[in-house]
């Protein structure tokens, strides 16, 4: 497995040996210069990131399974997220991150369960990198890597994006290719996210006419129906392939 940014010197070490391909946790093929990370900036519509609370209701096969509940907040240099999720018996967790009125990644904790393990996070960035430890779940056991990565101007933490998707300036042919750093795991991947198309999304808290935006990139695509209108919210989600969706309550 060859990471974005050090994965590159892995890279050229394998090629002296024997040829190499390099694909996406989703099978997408990757070229070598996209294990070199870019700095980008991050240009999102400043205005439609405002302080909120958004509560959505976790549906497994179609029946209520949990709720995840996030809350981005203005402080004094920027932003925090909260999100909590709980998913029956099967995940219970609590994320904290901050980020710069750049949307620059700041810091992110977590804490919670998944299926019984253990699991915690606690990266800082700064300096360009990302640095601290994670505590995820494994087959055989929760398993802690160590966290220390270069980290590219533009990158954005995995747990920012669903505070960040009201920002982006969605139409009909929209795509962005946004790096994003998974604190999890220790590395950074460069993320599509494109419209797919439109449809009124049925959730609790209405019909809503959103963009229907895809995600590709990471170990599977994920869907978000994103508001067309003001103020622009993610009012729906799922990951591809899985019978599980988060609507959006209020």
């Amino acid at each position: 497995v060859v990471v974005v940014g050090d994965g590159a010197k892995v890279y050229d070490k394998l090629a002296k040996i024997a040829p190499v391909r390099i694909v996406m946790p989703d099978g997408a093929p990757l070229r070598p210069e996209d294990l070199v990370v870019k700095a980008a900036a991050l240009d999102l519509a400043g205005d439609r990131i405002v302080a909120r609370t958004d509560s959505f209701v976790v549906y497994l096969q179609g029946n209520a399974f949990g709720y995840q509940r996030g809350t981005l907040e203005k402080t004094a240099t920027g932003w925090k997220y909260a999100e909590d999720a709980v998913l029956g018996p099967i995940i219970q967790q609590h994320t904290e991150v901050t980020f710069s009125a750049d949307f620059s990644p700041v810091a992110v904790t977590q804490s919670g369960k998944t299926q019984g393990q253990e699991t915690k996070i606690d990266v800082r960035y700064a300096g360009g990198r990302a640095e601290g430890s994670a505590t995820t779940p494994s087959p055989t056991g929760p398993k802690t890597v160590q966290v220390d990565a270069e980290v590219a101007p533009g990158t954005i933490d995995d747990n920012m994006l669903s505070a960040l998707l009201p920002g982006f300036r969605w139409s009909a042919r929209a795509k962005y290719t946004v790096q994003v750093f998974q604190s999890g795991k220790g590395s950074a991947i460069p993320v599509t996210l494109a419209v797919d198309g439109e449809e009124v999304a049925d959730v609790p808290a209405g019909k809503i006419p959103s963009w229907k935006v895809t995600m590709t990139g990471g170990e599977q695509a994920v869907t978000f129906w994103v508001e067309k209108a003001a103020p622009y919210r993610v009012v729906k989600m799922g990951p591809a392939g899985v019978p599980i969706e988060m609507r959006l309550a209020k």
